[in-house]
């Protein structure tokens, strides 16, 4: 169970932050465009760039964020009993002679 915990966790994490780092490089171009071509006047002490402390922030948030929701799920997932749920489909696959049992495989 806690390996199903961890690969949910880890494949929400790897979902989160490869979306944190598309935004990111969105970011960086889209301020990169805004600096060359200029469309509003700004004063001149007005710097448009990429702030660190915020940056780091949203990752931040994203990881604590994927945390948060995808423990829910995996905690969830990890409270089902697989040896049941493996009986109950093996007894309804297999419900009489003849029947077919897995896809290929006939009974007699």
């Amino acid at each position: 169970m806690l390996r199903l915990l961890r690969q949910l966790l880890t494949e929400g994490l790897l979902l989160s932050l490869s979306a944190a780092a598309l935004g990111a490089c969105l970011a960086v171009g889209v301020i990169h465009l805004f600096n060359v071509t200029k469309p509003v006047e700004l004063p001149s002490t007005a710097v448009v760039r990429i702030n660190a402390p915020v940056l780091l922030f949203t990752a931040i948030l994203s990881v604590l964020t994927t945390v948060l929701f995808g423990l829910a799920p995996a905690w969830k997932a990890s409270k089902i009993d697989f040896v049941e749920v493996l009986k109950q489909t093996v007894k309804a696959r297999h419900k009489g002679p003849g029947s077919v049992g897995w896809p290929g495989c006939y009974r007699s």
